[in-house]
Formats: C-alpha cells, structure tokens, sequence
C-alpha cells in the first residue's frame, strides 16, 4: 500500500494524467526558516522541509493541486466559494491575518480549534457547519494533530502528515462533494469600471488575465507564435501607464478590475519571453 506523499501523488498522476513538477516551496504549515543577515532573499530551514514537488490534474469539473514533500501532502480543490478564509485544528500560518476564533467545531467527541480574520464565525462559516455533509466529511477525514482544513474564496485544501492513499482518495472525492455543494455562480467582474483608456484591454483581460500562475503558463505555452504577437502588440503601447495606474494604489490593495488588469500585463510580458523562446528554438 501507497503510504507516502510522494508515492501517493506519482499514483494519482498516473490515474488522472496529471503533470508532476518540481518545486521548492517555503510553506509555513510544514517548514520553517530565517533570513541571513542583511540577505533577506535567501533562506535557511530551521525545520521540517519545504513541499519538492508539485501536481495538477482536472477531476469531476474542478482542478485539483496538490503539493507534497517526505512528510506532507497538501490537497487543493479550486471552485468560488465567496467565503471568508477558515482554518480548522490549525491555523494556516501562510496567513497573518487569521485570529482564533471564540468557537470551536465539535463533530462527534472531537473539538476542533477554528480560526477566521476577524476573529469570529461568519454567517457564512455557521451555515457551512450546519451542512451534513460537511459534518460527514470532517468525521470521515479525522484530522491528526499536525493536519488542517482550510476553506477560501476560491479554494479549499487539507494538509496531510503521512497518510495512506485511500484517505487521501477518499478526502478528494468528499472535498469535491462538499465544493459542489457550497460553490457558487462566479459574477463576471465589472470592467466598465475601469479607466476610459483602458477599455479596449477588456476582450483581452478576459482571455488572458488568469490568476493562477502555472494555468496562465499553460496557456501561454500552448498558444501558437501568431497568437502570443497580437498579444504582445496590442497590450506594448499601455504598459507604463498600467504601471502608473497601478502604483496609484500604493496606500490600499488595487480592485479586483486593476488586479485583473495587472494580469493582463503580466502575461504579455511573460508572453514575450514565451515567443523568443518559439523563435529559439526553430532557429537552432
């Protein structure tokens, strides 16, 4: 039987044509680390290890990422949930933000600490606990000491310490189950909204502004030369004043339309890096 993280997620590979790559992520729910003196861009772990290898497969309408080192595996199913972040039997320390929470969850003889940002259950938290099968789920995940569940706007993950194959499985399916149930209609973001000048962007910010890195290089890649020209061609001319536009937000986080529209930026500029590679290799 499968009982390591890694093995488990060269399984899952081969199940669903996943990609495994390589990677090497500081995640505080597994790792910890410091800064050399005056060297804040390089790090040193103080202990556990970082998570080496990454995963991506599609499964029953919804993309699932998964990340694993010797010990964790941390499994991800993306959706729109529209709900505040949630941690549950640990906080996720990759979020400064989240307090404890006054209430814990109690499923059978268990209690679980919670933690949110404001420090409180929301309306939305209370309905999700209600849910039966949220409850099953919880009960049948069982979570150890070491392990968590996480809910977020758009996505919700488990953190695993060395579990066996079919926990894991079975966590997906469940976590998939309990996503259909609770996700809801994304609404089409307003770009009107955005300055006069950069409406003729809003057909490309729809195509090309993808949030996630690794789906956005995806696309990228397999866009033909031409393709990835038009791109380039018709973002070139705004890219300063998408800068100063987006600099505008110094004292507060940019809306969602100027994070969309810093998307759209960076994938022309990624896209230019993407064509001279196309050209690179023809040409040798």
């Amino acid at each position: 039987m499968i009982d390591d993280p890694l093995g488990i997620m060269r399984e899952l590979a081969k199940r669903f044509q996943g990609r495994i790559s390589s990677i090497n992520l500081q995640d505080a729910n597994v790792c910890t680390w410091t800064h050399p003196p005056g060297r804040s861009w390089e790090s040193t772990i103080v202990s556990g290890e970082p998570f080496s290898k990454q995963l991506r497969y599609a499964h029953r309408g919804h993309k699932i990422r998964m990340f694993a080192n010797r010990y964790f595996l941390n499994a991800e199913v993306t959706g729109s949930f529209a709900m505040e972040h949630l941690s549950i039997n640990k906080k996720n320390e990759n979020n400064f933000m989240l307090k404890a929470a006054a209430e814990a969850l109690r499923i059978n003889e268990k209690q679980y600490c919670t933690f949110t940002k404001s420090g409180t259950l929301t309306a939305r938290h209370r309905n999700l606990f209600a849910r039966a099968e949220f409850k099953a789920f919880v009960r049948e995940l069982d979570l150890h000491d070491r392990e968590s569940l996480h809910f977020a706007a758009d996505s919700t993950s488990v953190y695993f310490e060395h579990p066996s194959f079919s926990r894991v499985t079975n966590a997906i399916e469940s976590l998939i189950n309990l996503a259909d149930s609770i996700e809801e209609p994304e609404e089409e973001l307003d770009l009107s909204v955005l300055p006069v000048q950069f409406h003729p962007l809003i057909p490309l910010i729809k195509k090309w502004a993808i949030g996630d890195d690794s789906d956005r290089e995806d696309f990228l890649a397999a866009a033909p030369a031409p393709v990835l020209r038009i791109l380039i061609d018709e973002v070139d001319p705004y890219l300063k004043v998408i800068d100063s536009y987006l600099d505008s937000f110094r004292e507060g986080p940019p809306t969602e339309q100027a994070a969309a529209l810093g998307r759209l930026a960076e994938s022309a500029l990624e896209a230019k890096q993407h064509l001279s590679d196309k050209n690179g290799s023809r040409t040798r």
